[in-house]
């Protein structure tokens, strides 16, 4: 019978004597097995790819498989493996820039037919992975090849492949070295994108294959302010901020409580009014309509800074037909710093705690419905002595419903 080697996508058959015979054996048994054959030749082996499908004509492939080579990918002019797997026709909605928008190029998966990312089943030499993000997966220059079977093969490997089946297959022998640096920049300087690659294999004793792969990129950060004419064609305001407003709660003429809450800006808002297209401009919002307006500004990235450490390393060790052994191991390590605006919860607000009115985080004072400015009861030592806190101020005392006592004299 014949022995099966899997690799990839691929299954490669050998044949050997038991299967020569059996040919023989069907000859014969046609009548054509008499004559005898003067001029044979041998068959190396045969490539089947993408299907276990018995094929009715030769050994046409079932589904459609594209193969895209080392070369293929250089000629990408890229090292950002989202911009390949984006100009790929049968893929479809993969980001390749981080923004505001929320498109992002820091998790790219591919996206066969546009069916999601967990329609498309993706492989590392025949394998699957546990993380299918192509930009951290492995060393580009690493890839000798990428098979994509750009048709359903659920059949052969599950719900995975809805859509179809990426294999991404890593150099597993090469000889010599080859080093590569990308480098992007804009005119002003204040963005680059960095890349050093390095790929490097050897033969040892002629049954030993070694390969090694790593590569380092440096991604820097593309500020809102850097960037002034894009960013002041939009909302550059947000009216929903916290804690650019507050509920605060309404008392009577007396000074009582009412049980109700109305919304009130930061006291503080409006004290400063710049362009907002500068660092630190406005920190206090903008005060409009009663309310207070925090600015976007520079809070947030258009390409937020990263850097993405990869290695991938192949052992390979066949001294003979019969016996082969083989190690592979592949890391990556991506850190991302994000800037955003921390400080709006958005419609959350009900889970927000209440901040008490001796605490320095409390920006608003305690006043009658007509303006009047109101005290509360402070609390004392057993001796009679002020009780205060950490930065030398009377606390109030509160009453057993949690309310703050009032003065008497106002």
């Amino acid at each position: 019978m014949p022995i099966s080697t899997h690799r990839g996508l691929e299954r490669l058959f050998r044949p050997d004597s038991l299967s020569i015979a059996i040919s023989m054996a069907l000859l014969a048994s046609t009548g054509v097995g008499h004559a005898q054959q003067t001029d044979q030749t041998e068959i190396e082996e045969v490539i089947v790819t993408g299907s276990f499908i018995r094929r009715s004509e030769g050994f046409t492939a079932a589904s459609p498989v594209t193969t895209m080579e080392a070369e293929d990918l250089q000629a990408e002019g890229t090292v950002n493996m989202a911009q390949v797997v984006y100009n790929m026709t049968a893929n479809a909605g993969t980001g390749i820039t981080s923004g505001i928008q929320g498109v992002t190029d820091n998790g790219v998966s591919f996206n066969l037919r546009g069916l999601g990312s967990r329609a498309t089943l993706q492989l590392l030499d025949g394998k699957r992975v546990s993380n299918d993000n192509v930009n951290i997966l492995m060393p580009s220059i690493g890839i000798q090849r990428m098979e994509i079977v750009t048709d359903g093969a659920a059949a052969l490997y599950g719900t995975d492949a809805v859509a179809g089946v990426v294999n991404i297959i890593p150099y597993t022998s090469y000889d010599g070295m080859q080093m590569e640096f990308y480098e992007e920049r804009d005119s002003r300087g204040d963005f680059h994108d960095r890349n050093l690659s390095l790929l490097w294999g050897t033969e040892v004793s002629g049954d030993i294959n070694v390969v090694t792969a790593l590569s380092h990129r440096d991604q820097g950060e593309l500020r809102w302010h850097e960037r002034p004419e894009h960013m002041n064609a939009g909302l550059t305001h947000n009216t929903g901020s916290h804690p650019g407003n507050f509920l605060a709660p309404v008392r009577d003429e007396n000074g009582n409580l009412t049980g109700e809450r109305t919304l009130k800006g930061d006291p503080n808002c409006g004290l400063v009014v710049e362009d907002p297209a500068q660092v630190l401009a406005n920190p206090y919002g903008l005060d409009f309509g009663g309310r207070c307006w925090l600015d976007f500004g520079s809070t947030r990235n258009y390409r937020n800074p990263q850097t993405i450490s990869q290695f991938y390393g192949n052992m390979e060790y066949d001294p003979n037909e019969e016996f082969s052994l083989s190690a592979q191991v592949t890391w990556s390590r991506q850190l991302r710093n994000v800037r955003s605006n921390a400080a709006n919860p958005g419609g959350r607000v009900d889970q927000l705690p209440v901040v008490r009115g001796e605490l320095p985080g409390n920006t608003f004072r305690a006043m009658t419905a007509d303006g009047r400015e109101l005290f509360a009861q402070p609390r004392r030592n057993p001796d009679g002595s002020l009780l205060l806190d950490g930065y030398g101020r009377p606390l109030p005392q509160r009453g057993d419903d949690g309310n703050v006592l009032l003065a008497n004299s106002r």
